[in-house]
């Protein structure tokens, strides 16, 4: 258990470094205004928040992640944006609903075995 709260602390003060490089990933992969997108292991909310900023009011970006604890720090973070939420749970099995316009997931594809096998197809 010692090994996995140090993995998570790693994990959330690297995901909360600003990243101009994930802002240009997200704007080249097409995310725009008014989109759904669905951030796999989001971690501290980054990816999610430069998402929610991208989709604009109109747009929803939904972070899912194992790590409940570090959804705290995430939701803590999202000052007044009505267009992104967080979920803890499995991506594969959340209830996350279905119609998102993209899938991201920054960090998590590091972590499993089989990365076309793990995205969900939603």
């Amino acid at each position: 258990m010692i090994a996995v709260r140090a993995h998570s602390t790693a994990l959330r003060s690297h995901t909360m470094t600003p990243c101009p490089l994930t802002e240009w990933m997200l704007r080249e992969a097409g995310v725009t205004e008014g989109m759904r997108v669905l951030d796999v292991g989001s971690g501290a909310g980054d990816v999610a928040l430069l998402a929610a900023d991208l989709v604009g009011p109109d747009g929803l970006v939904v972070g899912v992640d194992l790590d409940a604890e570090v959804l705290k720090t995430a939701r803590q973070r999202v000052h007044g944006r009505s267009n992104v939420e967080f979920v803890t749970g499995d991506c594969r099995s959340a209830e996350l609903g279905d119609g998102f316009d993209a899938v991201v997931g920054r960090l998590a594809l590091l972590y499993v075995s089989d990365p076309v096998a793990e995205t969900p197809e939603r």
